[in-house]
């Protein structure tokens, strides 16, 4: 079927995903006529909402070593670069799976099971991560995380200067902490943490935000995130606000990974990898599962 779209829609939206890294490339809301998902304009981004797999960000030099030897990987893996096989496909879910293969094990030399499933119930569009591995007796050592984007402002005779980033939860509390990326190494700092301070859990969403680059929250920070309009209310769970393209852009990156920077597993071997490479390992055995959803 090459790239053609796999589509699920109801009344209210109409979803579309590609086999092409299995991404999400359209929530299209029918009531009030517009597209929820960044369409991957080049001038700022060219992608829509990539799986990030099994890496999340980059490695020291793009390097990584295991068991003695090096191995090249790009900024946020390979997965949303390939190929899927559609494996399942219903009026209200899409599925998609990738297995490792000669291509992958030159990069990464483990076997795996990346199954991605969008479902649709009444407004709400499920993500489902499943990773299984595959292998009786390796371990499984991985990151993934999702890139959604959506176009800021979502609602005609609006300024992207309109919205506000809500915190649920957090409407009493007065700061929650935050790291950002080292630019001259490209890693995580966490020895300078940050405060992000709140208006009774809101943060306005300006052309400036993400100056310094991505916010990365811990999962105890960012158990749910919705961007807003006073007026129009809608949600995304997320774990990390990022930037992308050039400054200001007509939309609001929003992203989730595990594990979160507070949970991490260090590869027993990462001698290119700087220390803040966060990766699980996964051993034979029930795949690890875990949903996000947008409404």
């Amino acid at each position: 079927m090459g790239n053609e779209m796999h589509v699920i829609e109801n009344e209210f939206l109409k979803v579309a995903v590609s086999p092409h890294g299995a991404e999400l490339c359209s929530i299209f809301d029918k009531e009030k006529q517009h597209e929820v998902v960044w369409q991957a304009d080049p001038a700022y981004w060219n992608r829509h909402a990539p799986v990030l797999f099994p890496f999340v960000g980059k490695v020291n030099e793009g390097l990584y070593r295991y068991k003695g030897k090096s191995y090249p990987m790009g900024q946020h893996g390979f997965a949303r670069d390939m190929e899927f096989t559609l494996v399942g496909e219903t009026p209200d879910s899409i599925t998609f799976r990738l297995c490792d293969n000669e291509e992958s094990r030159a990069k990464y030399p483990f076997a795996f099971e990346l199954t991605i499933t969008h479902r649709l119930q009444g407004r709400t569009v499920t993500v489902e991560w499943s990773v299984k591995n595959p292998s009786d007796t390796e371990p499984l050592y991985f990151s993934i995380g999702g890139h959604p984007a959506f176009n800021c402002p979502a609602d005609p005779g609006t300024a992207k200067t309109d919205y506000f980033i809500r915190f649920d939860g957090y409407e009493n509390t007065e700061s929650i902490p935050y790291v950002l990326i080292d630019q001259p190494s490209q890693g995580i700092d966490f020895e300078h943490p940050h405060r992000l301070h709140l208006n009774e859990g809101f943060i306005p969403v300006e052309e400036t935000t993400f100056d310094n680059d991505a916010y990365i929250l811990s999962r105890k920070s960012a158990c749910a995130i919705r961007t807003r309009h006073p007026m129009s209310p809608c949600p995304h769970p997320a774990f990390l606000l990022s930037a992308c393209g050039p400054s200001p852009t007509p939309m609001l990156p929003i992203s989730a990974w595990s594990p979160g920077s507070d949970a991490a597993i260090i590869w027993d071997l990462p001698v290119n990898c700087p220390k803040n490479t966060v990766s699980s390992a996964r051993l034979p055995g029930p795949s690890l599962r875990l949903p996000t959803r947008s409404r």
